[in-house]
């Protein structure tokens, strides 16, 4: 199988595992080749791509002075940025499409999820619809399980299969908890029951009460968090922060992945930088002579410090352990950042952010290393979530050509790839935090919406009836801040990505509203 993309590897990469004097883990080695790479998926909550001082953007922004991320920095020089990398614009959806490959509006848990049976929908207000029946409960791997999407080949079951050991670390979201013992239903609220042989941390819910232990205290039912029980410190006491505890969870798991001949899948999600925005101590001292900043971003900027500390840390074990020859590092956020209330207008020039369909919402740093790839690249090739399924699948050998469709949405990145390819949003939801509703002036981009993004062009069809603007169209090439809607003045243009959107809402049976007043459900974009 030949890789012609940028980002071209050799699938038959050697490492001899042989253990070093210096090393604290006696590794195991094999007189055998290890044909497959070790993958590491580093994902971050809520973070937006500017919210760094690695350079996302096409001119250095004030938020490159702000942040202080010098391993994102180190990162970057390792291997490739995508400047133009997209994600739905909340997370349990973006999760969702990387372990199942599918876009939103065909698995359809298009909101986050928590409990069983109840919908995370925001009351409607004025918005003058009625909400469709979505899968609030997540994934499951068992079939005819309500209001789940099943999913019996998962990613994690996918790289096992394979021959890879599969671990989780940190946040999961995947399915919902409750399940009443008595249906009989599971769902993926236990990474477990997805395909990971490990999980460290993972649960139904998808923000810690607080990031120091015992991380959860009753939300949801969940006291503490799984497998991190040796955290918890008596009353009165800080303990260690979340953020470092994974941290040192990760390299535990590397170094026991190590006693196998099997290449290792590490799926290390961390629960930062998602509220609450909590001060981390460690870092105080760098941001206490900052006048500039509220309170709020400066506890959300230590947080981002946090995170890329254990990012660091990572990569220094990854070193000490010789394995950066033979593994492939992977580093995304599952949706744009947080920027109502105290961090409003943090994504700038960016419009909006997580929950809302414009470029604050859901665009999202990437980079990607590769041995003996390109390093210290720029690519403005966009990219989505989706595709980190088949990508993934390609670097561990599988051909993503023999996937079947339902799992086929996005493309491996390693491949190539049009640059005017077509990206669908799907979000026939309400967002807690949104903002103003029907007929009024809303927040820009959030609401229940339909989008398509192709190239430099993106068109948002909003389901509520009296909404204005109902449409929008953005050349985000020269726009980036969506100010300047053209759906009136390129009409033609507004036709065509119309009919593309609808086409493919009606290809994948994709849930509408119902208007409140006539009971009848909102159109697709072009009127059918």
């Amino acid at each position: 199988m030949k890789l012609t993309h940028a980002l071209l590897f050799s699938s038959t990469l050697l490492c001899s595992c042989v253990a070093t004097a210096q090393s604290e883990v006696a590794q195991k080695t094999t007189s055998t080749e290890k044909k497959r790479p070790n993958i590491v998926f580093f994902l971050v909550d809520d973070m937006g791509p500017f919210d760094t001082s690695a350079e996302f953007h096409s001119t250095h922004l004030a938020q490159n002075d702000f942040f202080k991320t010098p391993n994102m920095e180190r990162l970057a020089k390792m291997g490739v940025m995508y400047t133009r990398a997209y994600a739905c614009a909340v997370c349990s959806p973006s999760r969702v499409s990387l372990m199942t490959g599918m876009n939103a509006a065909r698995h359809r848990v298009t909101n986050w999820t928590l409990l069983w049976g109840k919908t995370t929908d925001d009351a409607p207000r004025s918005s003058g619809l009625i909400l469709p029946q979505w899968n609030y409960n997540g994934i499951s791997t068992q079939k005819d399980v309500p209001n789940t999407v099943y999913c019996p080949e998962s990613l994690p079951q996918r790289l096992r299969a394979a021959g890879y050991q599969t671990l989780h670390l940190g946040k999961a979201h995947f399915g919902a908890t409750k399940v009443p013992t008595n249906t009989g239903y599971t769902t993926a609220e236990d990474p477990l029951r997805l395909g990971f042989d490990v999980n460290i941390g993972g649960w139904a819910g998808g923000a810690p009460q607080t990031y120091y232990p015992p991380y959860m205290n009753g939300w949801a039912g969940q006291y503490g968090l799984p497998g991190m029980k040796k955290y918890e410190k008596p009353a009165g006491k800080a303990g260690t922060h979340l953020t470092k505890a994974l941290a040192i969870e990760s390299r535990t798991l590397i170094d026991s992945a190590l006693q196998s001949d099997k290449p290792f899948f590490l799926y290390y999600s961390q629960y930062a930088v998602h509220s609450p925005f909590q001060m981390d101590v460690r870092y105080e001292n760098e941001f206490k002579d900052d006048t500039v900043h509220n309170a709020t971003n400066k506890s959300y900027a230590s947080l981002v410090r946090g995170m890329d500390e254990s990012l660091g840390e990572l990569l220094d074990h990854l070193e000490a352990r010789k394995l950066m020859d033979n593994t492939v590092i992977i580093f995304m956020a599952d949706n744009g950042g947080y920027a109502l209330s105290a961090r409003r207008n943090s994504n700038a020039p960016l419009s909006a952010g997580k929950g809302s369909i414009h470029e604050g919402g859901i665009r999202v740093p990437f980079m990607m290393v590769t041995p003996k790839g390109p390093k210290n690249k720029k690519d403005a090739t966009p990219i989505i979530v989706e595709d980190m399924f088949p990508t993934l699948l390609d670097i561990a050998g599988v051909d993503p050509s023999t996937l079947p469709e339902e799992q086929s949405d996005g493309q491996s990145i390693l491949r190539p790839l049009k640059k005017d390819r077509p990206f669908f949003f799907h979000f026939p939801n309400r967002w807690g935090e949104q903002g103003s509703g029907n007929g009024k002036k809303s927040n820009p981009g959030y609401g229940p919406y339909s989008a398509v993004l192709a190239g430099d062009w993106k068109y948002v069809y909003y389901h509520e009836p009296n909404r204005i603007p109902k449409e929008e169209l953005f050349n985000i090439k020269s726009d980036i801040g969506e100010k300047k809607n053209l759906v009136e003045k390129d009409k033609s243009r507004a036709d065509k990505y119309r009919k593309m959107l609808s086409d493919h809402l009606r290809k994948v049976n994709a849930q509408m509203p119902l208007n409140s007043e006539t009971q009848k459900v909102i159109p697709y974009p072009d009127g059918q």
